[in-house]
This record gives structure tokens, C-alpha cells and sequence, in this order.
């Protein structure tokens, strides 16, 4: 993954592959909702780990608290974007969260 500093307060994104892209902006904007799910499953992800690791919990404790597997915690947590909902919302329920729909992010010209 290269990560390219455009101007202050935003930077691009460019994912080995080369076909993924992401420009993020300090406000919180994103330039492309094609790349919002990889953005949300990275979020998602660094969330469960941080409870997980507050909570003093290894992968394995917590897949065994959600009835799932150590692989899809590690996924999960690395921000896979190919994760079943149900299997992803058993992981959530443990810190009493769900998956939801929300507004998708909009660029600058409030475009989605």
C-alpha cells in the first residue's frame, strides 16, 4: 500500500493492485463511494480491535465469546471487506453493537 500526501489534510490511498483508490480529506470526506466499504470495514476493524483490546481479550477469547472462528476476528480486524454480516454482527453483539444502514459519505461537490 503506497500512501501520497496531496495537500494538508488530505492524502491518496493506492492499494498494491493499483486499481483501488482512496482520497481522504481531513473533513472526513471520501472521494469515491465505490470506496466506501473498504473505508467502513477498516473503521469496523480498528474498532473491535481497540474493545477487544480494552476489554483484555485475546482473538481467539473473543471469537469464542461470539461463536466464531480465530480466522474471522483476524479478518475482521484487518478490515476485509468480504465478511458475512451475520458472522461480523455476532462479533459486534459482544460489545453490544450491530452493523447498520447509514448515510454514505459525499465528496466535495456533495456528490455520493
Amino acid at each position: 500500500m503506497q500512501l501520497t500526501f496531496l495537500k494538508a489534510g488530505v492524502f491518496l490511498m493506492v492499494f498494491p493492485n493499483g486499481k483501488m483508490k482512496l482520497q481522504y480529506h481531513s473533513n472526513g470526506l471520501v472521494e469515491s463511494v465505490k470506496d466506501v466499504a473498504v473505508v467502513s470495514s477498516v473503521k469496523i476493524g480498528e474498532m473491535v480491535r481497540q474493545r477487544r483490546l480494552a476489554n483484555h481479550l485475546t482473538q481467539r477469547q473473543l471469537g469464542e465469546l461470539a461463536g466464531v472462528g480465530l480466522r474471522l476476528i483476524s479478518e475482521l480486524e484487518r478490515g476485509k471487506t468480504t465478511l458475512r454480516m451475520d458472522a461480523a454482527n455476532r462479533v459486534l453483539a459482544v460489545f453490544g453493537i450491530m452493523l447498520g444502514p447509514v448515510e454514505a459519505p459525499r465528496n466535495e461537490d456533495g456528490e455520493s
